[in-house]
């Protein structure tokens, strides 16, 4: 970096702080005459009246106002924050005007430059960003909770997002217009789809292996002979074979009977078809 370069970004820096403290110090400036303006129009109403915007006060309205002992007592516990308040905010713009004139003659056009893009740039953030508020307060109940449905389904199912507002506006030109609380419930929905959604896919995963194991009904029959096998193991290794012959094969038709309609549940639930069945129908095909 040239010395030219480090000058004007020292003198930028100088300047962009300067002009944050003032900026800082004109709104709690402002926000301190409003405070002072609302509290002498809960006293006096007929005299300040309910805008903030009419500050500073005419000089006959605050004569009237230092008449009356109560709004008296209102402006001298206002005003000597206000006053030093005001001179902060004089002593910061004569700071800047020290550091403008302190800026070499050749460089002060394009320190000045420079403060004016960033001023510009911040202006127009700030539009944006009040542009995105009164968006989100003219925007229709729930629409908020849609756009959180539509991130909760994922990438996968983006195509829902579109759908889900649409359905959430109506068509109001054609007389379907939704109240605010049918839109709401509506958006609520949309959430508990999402949310089902994802966990849908997210445990697509673990139905992996059950899949495979009801692809075909030989996986189905040997997965059942092995359950049932560990059982009557199980049972013999405990109690021996005596109990096993006498009441272990009740317990292991009972198991066995039950993974079987387990395993036809399945089946229905996961539709997963048979492999064997389907290439039966292929070779009558």
């Amino acid at each position: 970096m040239t010395t030219r370069s480090f000058a004007l970004l020292r003198h930028v820096n100088r300047l962009c702080a300067l002009l944050q403290r003032h900026s800082s110090a004109r709104k709690n400036l402002a926000r301190r005459q409003r405070m002072l303006h609302h509290a002498l129009n809960r006293v006096r109403p007929d005299l300040v009246g309910p805008d903030p915007k009419d500050w500073p006060l005419e000089l006959e309205t605050t004569a009237a106002l230092y008449l009356d002992p109560h709004t008296r007592a209102v402006l001298e516990g206002y005003q000597p924050m206000i006053t030093s308040q005001s001179e902060v905010v004089l002593a910061l713009e004569t700071r800047m005007n020290t550091a403008v004139d302190e800026i070499p003659v050749d460089l002060r056009l394009p320190v000045l430059s420079r403060i004016q893009d960033i001023i510009n740039a911040n202006a127009l953030a700030a539009a944006q960003r009040r542009i995105r508020a009164q968006a989100r307060l003219s925007a229709p109940r729930g629409w908020n909770l849609t756009r959180a449905a539509a991130w909760i389904a994922g990438p996968r199912h983006a195509h829902l997002r579109g759908a889900w507002l649409a359905d959430l506006a109506g068509a109001p030109e054609s007389g379907l217009a939704l109240t605010d609380s049918r839109r709401l419930a509506l958006a609520v929905g949309f959430v508990l789809a999402a949310l089902r959604l994802r966990l849908r896919h997210l445990g697509r995963p673990l139905w992996a292996p059950v899949d495979w194991a009801l692809s075909t009904s030989s996986r189905v029959r040997a997965a059942i002979a092995a359950l049932v096998g560990a059982q009557a193991v199980y049972i013999d290794a405990t109690g021996g074979l005596h109990e096993l012959l006498t009441e272990g094969v009740q317990a292991c038709a009972v198991t066995g009977a039950g993974l079987y309609a387990l395993s036809r549940w399945l089946h229905r639930i996961r539709a997963v078809e048979l492999a064997s069945r389907q290439r039966g129908n292929q070779q009558e095909e």
